[in-house]
């Protein structure tokens, strides 16, 4: 999925400026994507039963996507 659907917390130069930031556009940040595989991510690390990282952060994007499909309804 190459749409990330912007980023998950938005904010402009003027906002960074206040906060004593440097802004450009590359500085977006994280994307919704990122944000939902984060937290989906959160819910699937259980050392108890995850043995392969890759796999859960395969699956956490999986979740995000669905979340962001969901979402565009």
């Amino acid at each position: 999925m190459s749409d990330t659907y912007g980023p998950a917390f938005p904010t402009t130069p003027e906002s960074a400026e206040r906060l004593g930031c440097t802004f450009t556009h590359e500085d977006v940040g994280l994307t919704k994507r990122d944000w939902f595989a984060g937290q989906a991510l959160v819910g699937l690390i259980d050392p108890a039963w995850v043995t392969d990282i890759e796999h859960a952060a395969e699956y956490a994007y999986r979740v995000a996507d669905a979340m962001l499909i969901e979402r565009a309804k």
